[in-house]
């Protein structure tokens, strides 16, 4: 505490001032530490205020779900047949594209149609469905024609334990099925033709190569593309071969 003493350097006899000077001391000493608190605390007070408005309070850390800032784009999954298969089914796709036109794309056995995902979900359940999945047979059924650009013309396969186990191995693995019965099969012509056209491409198909009825030949990859309605910019991003 600080002191203030009043000292007299003569007397005074004037009984009033005396009396306010002797009144007024011990207020003034009673007054200084109240004024030095106060100080004191205003000082303090705006140093604090200057300090909180510079800092900068803690937040939370940020986090956020990568799949759900990703750009979704639609998935497939497709099985390819044996080296020498895939080369025959080449000649032919590219026989009957030169009478019908169409689009190129390579010969492949569809296990998951287009899925809307991210890149992330999709390599993800890739190599998920993969691990541990080995090679398998197949069999052609017959060429046939369908009523959609994408089975315009294809080869059936027959509808094995293998074909069909494979296909609903696949389908666990991602999001659920939610469309037709699945149908295996492996188009060799997409396009928009006449019924007429049609019985062309199937009789021209048998003519290129007439003893596909009955092949038997194995899957032994598979690999994960990104398929939208233009076939041109489809890509392919992942592969993997299957164990015997």
């Amino acid at each position: 505490m600080v002191l203030l003493w009043l000292r007299m350097s003569s007397p005074v006899y004037n009984l009033i001032s005396v009396r306010l000077q002797y009144s007024c001391t011990p207020l003034i000493v009673a007054k200084i530490p109240y004024i030095v608190t106060s100080l004191y605390r205003q000082v303090v007070g705006k140093e604090k205020t200057m300090t909180e408005e510079k800092a900068t309070p803690l937040q939370p850390p940020q986090t956020q779900d990568d799949d759900e800032e990703e750009e979704k784009e639609m998935y497939a999954v497709w099985a390819v047949p044996e080296d020498d298969v895939e080369d025959r089914l080449g000649r032919l796709m590219a026989g009957l594209r030169s009478e019908f036109g169409g689009p190129p794309f390579g010969p492949h056995l569809t296990l998951i149609g287009p899925q809307k995902l991210t890149a992330t979900e999709a390599k993800r359940m890739f190599k998920s469905a993969c691990e541990g999945f080995k090679a398998y047979p197949a069999t052609v059924d017959q060429v046939s024609t369908g009523d959609s650009y994408f089975q315009c013309v294809y080869v059936s396969l027959r509808h094995t334990p293998e074909v069909m186990s494979a296909a609903g191995h696949f389908m666990a693995h991602f999001k659920p099925f939610t469309g037709k019965f699945y149908v295996p099969h492996m188009s060799i012509l997409y396009g928009d033709l006449t019924e007429e056209e049609k019985k062309k491409a199937l009789e021209k198909a048998y003519a290129l190569d007439s003893s596909l009825n009955g092949l038997s030949f194995r899957i032994n990859r598979v690999a994960l593309w990104i398929t939208d309605a233009n076939v041109g910019s489809w890509v392919k991003i992942d592969e993997h071969n299957l164990t015997s």
